[in-house]
């Protein structure tokens, strides 16, 4: 008597999923599993449901008891003969893939390896373009196998190929109108363009960096371009800031809150009215030579803040020291006047060299005045050619000076004044 299957298989269409229904003994213990082709290996199911997304053509489901392995197995083939149906065709595609790739052999010549997988062994032709109207179709292919997930895998070769253009593989459905690809390699030379690309996106996002963070030294070079000059950006250095010798309450707080600003603005700022112990221990003249070897070191100016009684002091000083004796002036009731003394021989000094204009720059606090008028005759003899800065209209002008250094400066510019002697 022929063994006769214990289990029927009804399954049930839902809008995910087929559900197994399993019609048979009710006191077996039904074992399922599921495999593509005839000859596939069978999976083993531990529900009685089947994802739509795993439905194949060449799907067949197998029930037996579990409890009798030589039972006759029922076999459940949906599509066998009807085929896939149209709403369900697209899972099948979904589960096809191509990988390509490119490698060298042994004689060094560029062969194009593919691989095809599929659910199910598939009657197709796979052919290499160039472009979509040239195509050369593969011969002498491996056989289908199966893979551990169940898979049916193809692969073949193409050989000689350029590697410096991008091949394309089609694959072609025999009996339909399915086409699948192209699967294509890397475009080399799109490749080096998209490189370039990319390089010069990172230079310029580089750049606006640079450009966002430098901006305040951007600022200044805008500055000294339109001012007739052409500069080089240097680094904030030391200001060494010296009292007028007739300094009242108002000027000496003037003097103080200039040299606050100065040091908020990231300068090395030396004010003669902080010093005064170290002015008293080493002496005025040694104090401002210290001071100057400092600016040696690092780089900056002196400012020597005028009143219109340091200008009168200094007049009187030029024309008492014209024969070159270095007489002192009257005593000033000043702490400072012995330091503003010590300043003048200094600038003296630089002025012979004809550096005096690279270490000292002028300035008038609370200044009205707009402009500097290089024929007044009235300005000391000594401080003619001195950059001078008018405070606090000139303030942005005052620190665009201390920052920059001068390289090839062909005018000077509105903002800074300079008073020179009437020849």
């Amino acid at each position: 008597m022929c063994p006769v299957p214990k289990f029927h298989i009804n399954p049930v269409y839902k809008e995910n999923q087929i559900e197994l229904q399993i019609v048979g003994n009710n006191k077996a213990h039904p074992s399922l599993c599921v495999k593509y082709e005839e000859n596939g290996r069978c999976l083993s199911l531990a529900q009685t449901t089947i994802p739509m997304h795993s439905v194949a053509p060449c799907m067949c489901i197998q029930a037996w008891d579990k409890d009798d392995e030589g039972s006759l197995r029922s076999q459940l083939c949906p599509f066998d003969k009807t085929g896939l149906p149209l709403h369900l065709q697209h899972y099948m595609w979904k589960n096809v893939s191509m990988n390509v790739r490119l490698t060298k052999i042994n004689d060094k010549s560029t062969v194009l390896l593919w691989n095809l997988t599929a659910p199910c062994r598939l009657d197709d032709e796979v052919s290499l373009c160039r472009k979509p109207s040239i195509c050369k179709k593969l011969a002498g292919v491996s056989n289908w196998k199966q893979n551990s997930m169940g898979l049916w895998v193809k692969q073949g070769a193409f050989e000689n190929v350029d590697e410096s253009i991008s091949h394309c593989v089609m694959v072609k459905i025999n009996g339909t109108h399915q086409e699948l690809g192209p699967f294509c390699t890397a475009d080399t030379s799109r490749w080096r363009w998209t490189l370039l690309v990319v390089c010069i996106m990172l230079v310029g996002c580089l750049t606006a960096l640079m450009i966002h963070f430098l901006r305040e030294y951007v600022k200044k070079w805008v500055w000294s371009w339109r001012h007739g000059g052409f500069v080089r950006i240097g680094k904030k250095g030391h200001v060494v800031l010296l009292s007028p010798p007739d300094m009242d309450d108002a000027v000496s707080e003037s003097v103080c809150l200039l040299g606050s600003q100065l040091c908020s603005q990231g300068f090395s700022v030396s004010v003669d009215q902080w010093c005064r112990k170290d002015q008293c221990t080493m002496g005025p003249l040694p104090w401002l030579y210290s001071q100057l070897q400092k600016l040696d070191n690092m780089g900056g100016r002196v400012l020597l803040v005028l009143t219109q009684k340091a200008l009168e002091k200094t007049e009187e000083w030029t024309l008492l020291n014209n024969d070159g004796e270095g007489r002192d002036l009257q005593q000033i009731n000043s702490p400072y006047s012995d330091l503003f003394t010590a300043s003048l021989f200094i600038i003296q000094a630089h002025k012979k060299l004809g550096r005096v204009a690279e270490r000292f720059v002028l300035v008038k606090i609370d200044s009205h005045q707009t402009q500097g008028h290089s024929s007044d005759r009235r300005f000391p003899e000594l401080l003619q050619g001195l950059p001078l800065f008018l405070l606090p209209s000139q303030s942005q002008s005052l620190t665009a000076e201390l920052t920059v250094v001068e390289a090839e400066m062909r005018t000077w510019s509105k903002t800074r004044t300079v008073w020179r002697r009437n020849v």
